[in-house]
């Protein structure tokens, strides 16, 4: 099944990433990105752009899910996951090289068409749409209509990520349209402006046609919003060569402003 990429067309001669059996394959090119759908709308699609365009060196970004990006590097198929969580110790224990990078943290937005009327929930009301006691606008101060969730499959970080941050123990809402991936939600909320859902801060501000809603009165980028996720790279070993320069361009180069610009706060 093929899989979303970024490629440039400056190298004319690099080979697509495909996917067989839900892991990509090895393709010739020194860096093969792969993992998470969100950390490649919020900034790696981005980033790995003007990392070529900067260095020269041949790069291919292409994404899943956090956990077909950790297999991936396990079995040696990327050469740098991007994962939207820690590493699990079952995972360590696969492959005792693993090292991840923290890179940013990321706020989750719940987000919304920019023509939706809402700009602000509180977080027990967000938990009350996602969760389905709450079933239409007009009961959060919006113009009536039934809310349309959208959320990413449960494989995913960013589903993990928001769960534990603002479900706990409650389930989704049953009549939720599911995605493959959390980039996938944005084609369910773009122009609809009865449907939510949550992604990456850095994923809206990738697409001007969505808007992020205050949690608590917070925006995103505000200090105390409640819904935050960490991001790493993932490597066997220690970075080198073209790896540590590509793992280095998101902590100190061009691609740290980058996720500074789309709203997260980088590794410090």
């Amino acid at each position: 099944m093929k899989r979303y990429m970024l490629i440039s067309t400056a190298i004319i001669s690099m080979v697509l990433v495909s996917m067989i059996g839900g892991v990509p394959c090895a393709v010739a090119q020194d860096i093969n990105v792969y993992g998470s759908a969100q950390m490649d709308s919020a900034f790696i699609a981005e980033g790995t752009k003007a990392f070529i365009k900067d260095t020269g060196i041949k790069a291919v970004a292409a994404y899943d899910t956090s956990g077909a990006g950790v297999k991936a590097i396990i079995k040696g198929t990327c050469t740098i996951a991007t994962v939207a969580r820690k590493l699990k110790l079952g995972e360590k224990a696969q492959d005792k090289t693993l090292v991840e990078t923290f890179v940013a943290k990321d706020p989750i937005a719940v987000y919304v068409d920019k023509n939706n009327p809402i700009n602000q929930l509180s977080l027990a009301d967000v938990q009350k749409v996602f969760t389905g006691q709450i079933t239409d606008w007009k009961n959060v101060g919006g113009a009536a209509g039934s809310i349309q969730v959208a959320i990413p499959q449960t494989k995913t970080a960013c589903n993990k990520n928001f769960k534990k941050a603002v479900m706990g123990d409650l389930g989704f809402v049953g009549s939720a349209v599911i995605t493959p991936t959390a980039s996938d939600t944005i084609e369910k909320v773009k122009g609809n402006i009865m449907a939510v859902s949550f992604i990456s801060y850095g994923a809206v501000v990738s697409h001007p046609a969505l808007k992020a809603i205050k949690v608590n009165g917070k925006n995103p980028v505000d200090p105390g919003y409640p819904v935050i996720q960490e991001l790493y790279l993932v490597t066997k070993g220690q970075p080198a060569g073209d790896v540590k320069a590509y793992v280095d361009y998101f902590l100190t180069g061009a691609g740290k402003a980058i996720i500074q610009k789309n709203g997260m706060v980088p590794a410090q």
